[in-house]
């Protein structure tokens, strides 16, 4: 889910919605079709939800969450959305249309290997293609220009987001466009073993 102000009336709305993600969930096979890979705005005003489509996950762990974002300033939040191929940022138009706008950004192609039996980083290994892509983690107004920053993370590995095993890439990007205002790389924290 999300909140922000996704039509630009001043009130906050209410995006939920289904990522689109499947596995053991008690009743997911009792779920009408139309709710896989959509999500429901519920607008401030208290009127009928607009229901917006999401692309298809591929990937066991589903795309992740969504959030709002404002990158160019209007005062109209865009839905910020995780997807298999990174993020996605979603204005809904008025009426039933909306623009969407790809942000991408990909960690490297190789990382440091597995740690060895010394515990020091065995060789570097491949990356594959389709798993370099960042994730969208949040938005916030940095610089105090009237236009949202979006957040991206990266790290290898499927679970990068929870435990901090390998050093994760950031980057805090100027809008949707190909400009970072920063990107840096943080490093996990040494294990109670001495590492």
């Amino acid at each position: 889910m999300a909140f922000g102000d996704f039509d630009g009336d001043g009130l906050r709305d209410l995006a939920v919605g289904d990522d689109g993600s499947r596995n053991d969930e008690p009743g997911y096979r009792t779920e009408a079709p139309e709710v896989h890979a959509s999500l429901a705005v519920h607008p401030g005003t208290g009127g009928s939800p607009r229901t917006v489509k999401l692309p298809e996950t591929r990937k066991p762990y589903g795309p992740g969450g969504y959030g709002a974002a404002d990158p160019d300033g209007d005062g109209r939040d865009a839905l910020l959305v995780a997807t298999d191929d990174g993020a996605l940022l979603i204005d809904l138009l008025d009426g039933d249309g909306d623009r969407r706008t790809e942000v991408l950004r990909l960690g490297p192609a190789r990382v440091p290997g597995e740690p060895g039996r010394s515990g020091k980083a065995g060789k570097s290994r491949t990356v594959p293609a389709g798993q370099r892509e960042a994730r969208p983690y949040g938005a916030a107004d940095f610089d105090g220009d009237g236009r949202d920053e979006l957040v991206l993370n990266w790290a290898a590995g499927p679970l990068f987001g929870l435990y901090g095993e390998n050093p994760t890439h950031w980057w805090i990007t100027r809008g949707t466009g190909p400009g970072n205002m920063t990107a840096f790389t943080t490093t996990p924290f040494p294990d109670d073993a001495g590492g």
